[in-house]
């Protein structure tokens, strides 16, 4: 029996790859193993609800986690995870997904070396031969000095990967799948408008 493919996704947001949580425990394939960490997630309900009302990332969190806990999916699991310090054992994972993460404002400017050290976790447990994929917006956010388009590879490059914006690599990469359909990030990466996009892939060097 051939190995499962194993998945990471930094920052799931309650949403794997982009589906309900639900749908997606339905369709992923078999030979998918799915992992999904969120910083978010550390937090539990119970210790918010007294001090103020739970986000909408939150809820979305809470109910994957809900759903994680009364469905038991033999191959998908949710984390509790931090991506600075990423609880795997190096050369663990054949992909890696971020979407929306790197152009996030507490990681680009509350602590300025949050994102390289997601960057060096995540080549760390990323196989030599696996694949790095990135989607995000182009759009800068307005206190940006640096447009995304270039920030993002950029730090890639910094932290040792390789960077193609070639469409066929990306589809070649995600051709396994076999669920694209409903895969809000999945099309957006490869089907989205590029004018408000950033796609990319990227491959340890």
């Amino acid at each position: 029996m051939a190995a499962k493919r194993k998945i990471l996704e930094i920052g799931h947001g309650g949403t794997p790859l982009g589906m309900d949580f639900r749908k997606f425990v339905e369709v992923v394939p078999s030979h998918i193993e799915y992992h999904g960490i969120d910083s978010c997630f550390i937090t539990p309900r119970a210790a918010i609800e007294p001090f103020r009302m739970p986000t909408a990332l939150e809820e979305r969190i809470f109910e994957a986690e809900k759903f994680h806990y009364e469905l038991k999916p033999d191959n998908v699991e949710l984390y509790r995870m931090d991506g600075k310090r990423i609880m795997f054992p190096s050369s663990t994972f054949d992909e890696i997904h971020m979407h929306y993460l790197l152009s996030d404002p507490i990681l680009r400017h509350a602590n300025g070396d949050s994102i390289p050290q997601i960057l060096r976790e995540t080549k760390r447990v990323l196989k030599d031969d696996g694949v790095l994929i990135v989607s995000d917006l182009r759009l800068p956010y307005l206190f940006d000095e640096e447009p995304q388009e270039t920030f993002i590879p950029r730090m890639l490059e910094a932290a040792g990967f390789s960077v193609t914006y070639d469409e066929g690599e990306l589809k070649k990469a995600t051709a396994f799948y076999g669920f694209i359909e409903g895969n809000t990030k999945v099309i957006a990466l490869l089907q989205g408008d590029i004018n408000d996009r950033l796609m990319l892939l990227a491959r340890k060097e």
